[in-house]
Formats: structure tokens, C-alpha cells, sequence
């Protein structure tokens, strides 16, 4: 082939490949740069003229770039495509993580103000009594009614003061305001001198375990919380149940009457701290009329004094009222509380993994549907305590036995619902 025939075939083939290349999308176009003509006849380049190609540039000679064919150009988008997609996967995870909640007060505090709505204290139905007189019913509305105006619950106020107790005006005890952090107010009780030496002397009478020495203290001290509660505990030993719920709840008015006047008990946003020891006697003095209440059936009363002890510290909970507010729940007929707060709070509280929930709500659901006649309510409680048989089968030989229903063979033998798999 003659040289005029090579460059001939030379340019048809440029031709050719300028022509595919427009068809290219422009986006992904190239420029390329300047083809020797001739750079064929010149031969192949040795090693050395390769290692000496930067500084021999010649005018006349180029180096040769091959042309880019269809395939390398498909593989050079892919690979853009590739890297805009690795990018794009960069930047997501870079967001997913600077969006992760972290667990702060602050963090606590949004998951606080929707709790808010779940905890709010109905102050009409703290007192026990009142609530026994609607119990009863009608052969006492003569004597009931007088009394509801004489002795009407003050807002905010859970005991009213009876009129044998001693007076309240020096019992050494007061509240203060602590702290205040992201918008929440933490108070605190403090003790005052005759109050501090009632507490020493009750240290001792603790350590020798002598009831006289308590009696002895609540002589001279009549509103030492600590003596209160030990000896309302020696009283229902001695099954003197209504002497040992007059001790809690003078305990109780002591520290209502101590409260600061800025503290106020509905207010979700107000806390007392259970680490601090002068506080602890509040929570215990509530928990044990919490419990007084449910012995007297007056569950209305019990399921507001949980939420108040909740609600004193939610955070941390240190009575763990959420094992034992479903339950009360459930017989004070709130039902439909239950179930949102479930459904609310059972990823922010875990409430999903407490065993006591897997089976009050179904229970609720259950209980729901009779009232309503809702078939949608019912079939959600058979799912639902499914559910909770299979992550806690043991427990259901137990509830058979509660319940007098003897179990089928194939659930008595079963080695996860056996009686022996329960005691493992």
C-alpha cells in the first residue's frame, strides 16, 4: 500500500470515529488531541526513546493516542456513575450520624414534654377517703355531702390535716429550690437543728431495732418522716392498718406543709432528686399510701399517686412505677390510657420489652372491646397476648393456674411452658 493510500485510509477511519462520538452524549465528551498523520510510518519507538519522550518534543512528531472507543467511554460513565453514587451513599451517612439522638438532659427533655400529657394529675382524686365514700354509695351521701364541702381538697394538696394531729408549724422540715437545668426545677428538702438530733436518735434506735426508742422519738417528734414510716410498718405487722395509714398520711401533710411556695406538684417540670436522702422520704411515704389505696379497692386514688411519683422524677424512676401502673391502670378502668401510653411511649420508655406490659395491654385491649363491642379492639388483644406467650411461654402454666383451667398435655409437657421451665 502505497503512502497517499495509508493516509487516505488514515483520515476515512478519523472520520468515523468523530462521527460515533457525536452521537455520545456532549456532557461526557473529551477533546482529544492532535493525531500525527504520519506517526504510522515512522515505526515503533524504542525503550529509550520512551524514557526520553519528555525532553525530545518535537513540533513534527506526537505521541500517538489511541482513539476512544464506544466501550472504554460506556465503562468511563459507569465509572462516574459509580463515583456520584459512592458520594452520594458518603454524604447520607455522614447525616445519618450527626441526626443520631444523643442521650442527654437535653434529649430528655423533648422526650419529657410528650410524656407530659400521659402523667397529668387529676388533684380531685388524691384523697383516699372521698373516694371510699363514692364506693360505698348512698348510705352515706347524707354525712358525705356535708363533708365534701367542709373538707374539699385544696388544688395541689394530696392529705387533709385531721384534727387530732399535733401542729405542723415547727417540725424542722422545709423545702428549697435546688437548681435549675434545661428549663426543669429541681427542689429539695432540708432539715432544720431539733430535726437533725430526731434523726441522729432515730439512727440509733435503727441500729438496735427497738420499736420503744421509735415510739419514743415520734413522742418528742411527732413529724420525724423516718420514725413515721418504720413504725407504720411495725403497725400492720400487728395488723393495726388504720393507725399505720394515719401515721403516712400525717407524714405525707408534714411534707405538704413543707413544700416551697414555688414548687407545685402538677407542674411536670418541677423534680425532686431521690439521691438526695432528705428527699427520700416523700417518695416512700407516697409509695406506701400508693399501696394503702390499693388494699382499700380505691384505685381511682392509686393510679393519680402513681403518676405524681412518677412524675417527681421521671427520668429516672426510682420506685419503678412503670411495673406497676398498667396494672393499676387496668382496675381503675383506663383502659384507653394504657393503650396510648403503650403505644406512645414504648420505644422512648422500652416499654415493649417490660413483661408486665406484654400482658396488661392485651388485657386492655381485651377489656376495651367489651366495653365498646369492638371486634377491631378484640381481635388486637389475641394477637397481642400471643405475642406475649411467645416471648414469655413459661409464664403462661401460671396464668392457667390462676385462672383453676387445667393445661392440655401438649402445653404441660411442652419443655418452654413446663412448671419446670418456669423454675429454671
Amino acid at each position: 500500500m502505497s503512502t497517499k493510500q495509508l493516509r487516505k485510509l488514515i483520515e476515512k477511519n478519523e472520520r468515523n470515529e468523530k462521527k460515533e462520538e457525536s452521537d455520545e452524549s456532549g456532557d461526557d465528551s473529551v477533546p482529544n488531541p492532535d493525531i500525527n498523520r504520519f506517526s504510522l510510518l515512522e515505526g515503533e519507538p524504542d525503550e529509550e526513546d520512551d524514557e526520553k519522550s519528555d525532553e525530545n518534543v518535537s513540533g513534527h512528531v506526537l505521541p500517538v493516542v489511541p482513539p476512544k472507543s464506544k466501550s472504554a467511554k460506556k465503562l468511563k460513565k459507569r465509572n462516574k456513575k459509580k463515583m456520584k453514587k459512592t458520594d452520594v451513599e458518603i454524604a447520607d451517612g455522614v447525616i445519618a450520624q450527626t441526626s443520631e439522638v444523643i442521650p442527654d438532659t437535653a434529649n430528655d427533655r423533648k422526650m419529657l414534654i410528650f410524656e407530659r400529657d400521659f402523667f397529668r394529675i387529676d388533684t380531685r382524686a388524691l384523697d383516699a377517703d372521698e373516694e371510699l365514700r363514692r364506693l360505698i354509695g348512698s348510705r352515706l351521701s347524707a354525712t358525705s355531702s356535708s363533708n365534701r364541702h367542709r373538707k374539699h381538697l385544696i388544688p395541689g394538696r394530696i392529705i387533709k390535716r385531721k384534727p387530732f394531729w399535733p401542729e405542723v408549724k415547727a417540725a424542722g422540715i422545709s423545702m428549697v429550690f435546688d437548681h435549675s437545668e434545661n428549663g426543669i426545677d429541681w427542689f429539695r428538702f432540708i432539715h432544720h437543728g431539733h430535726y437533725r438530733v430526731a434523726q441522729q436518735s432515730y439512727w440509733e434506735a435503727a441500729e438496735s431495732m427497738d420499736q420503744s426508742l421509735i415510739a419514743a422519738i415520734l413522742q418528742a417528734y411527732p413529724y420525724h418522716l423516718d420514725s413515721l414510716l418504720v413504725m407504720a410498718e411495725y403497725l400492720r405487722m400487728q395488723e393495726d392498718f388504720q393507725q399505720a395509714r394515719d401515721l403516712i398520711e400525717r407524714g405525707i401533710f408534714c411534707c405538704e406543709s413543707a413544700l416551697a411556695p414555688r414548687f407545685q406538684l402538677t407542674n411536670y417540670d418541677h423534680r425532686i432528686d431521690y439521691n438526695d436522702f432528705e428527699n427520700r422520704a416523700f417518695f416512700l411515704l407516697l409509695n406506701r399510701y400508693l399501696r394503702d389505696s390499693v388494699k382499700r379497692c380505691c384505685f381511682t386514688t392509686a393510679f393519680n399517686v402513681a403518676k405524681l411519683v412518677f412524675s417527681l422524677d421521671p427520668v429516672n424512676d426510682p420506685l419503678a412505677v412503670l411495673l406497676v401502673i398498667d396494672s393499676i391502670a387496668i382496675r381503675a378502668h383506663q383502659y384507653s390510657f394504657l393503650i396510648d401510653m403503650f403505644e406512645n411511649l414504648k420505644f422512648s420508655r422500652n416499654l415493649e420489652r417490660l413483661p408486665n406490659f406484654a400482658f396488661s395491654v392485651p388485657l386492655a385491649y381485651y377489656m376495651r372491646s367489651l366495653e365498646n363491642n369492638s371486634e377491631e379492639d378484640r381481635d388486637k388483644a389475641d394477637s397481642l397476648i400471643a405475642v406475649a406467650i411467645r416471648h414469655y411461654p413459661t409464664l403462661l402454666i401460671q396464668l392457667l393456674d390462676k385462672m383453676n383451667v387445667k393445661p392440655d398435655d401438649k402445653v404441660e409437657n411442652n419443655p418452654y411452658m413446663s412448671s419446670l421451665a418456669h423454675n429454671r
